[in-house]
């Protein structure tokens, strides 16, 4: 028996034995939202218990913004090209984007053009976090957990 997995951007088809006792839980589709970016402009203009993030950063402040590796399904692009938007007011070279990458590999430039598009990748300077790295780590303690 042949089952396709949702998995990555194409899927993963696998073979079982026919005689396999298994159940496949097909993913429901839900239609996403028809304005993505003004959804987006709408939350960071109107966040709940503060002032929106405009208003919270002037155009001397340094900033870094995080955004998930190639590895996770995230619409970087969506999410950053608003968000930058939003803060225009401070100068690019301001501005920092970390690709939290975990303990995963680095991004190719290529990966992160198609992550983040090609005039982020271009403008802004963009750190790989590497976690191997300890010189560039800091140690903040224990949790409980």
């Amino acid at each position: 028996m042949r089952i396709k997995l949702t998995y990555g951007k194409e899927g993963l088809w696998i073979n079982l034995p026919n005689d396999a006792d298994i159940t496949v839980i097909k993913t429901k589709f839900i239609s996403g939202l028809l304005d993505k970016k003004e959804a987006i402009r709408k939350a960071l203009r109107n966040p709940i218990g503060t002032e929106p993030l405009r208003e919270k950063i002037n155009s001397t402040n340094k900033v870094s913004i995080v955004f998930s590796d190639i590895t996770r399904p995230v619409p970087n692009h969506k999410l950053l090209i608003t968000l930058l938007e939003e803060i225009s007011h401070v100068p690019t070279k301001n501005i920092t984007l970390i690709n939290a990458l975990g303990t995963h590999r680095k991004n190719t430039k290529k990966e992160l053009i198609e992550m983040l598009g090609k005039e982020i990748v271009e403008d802004y300077n963009i750190v790989q976090h590497d976690a191997f790295n300890k010189k560039k780590l800091v140690y903040l303690g224990k949790t409980n957990f």
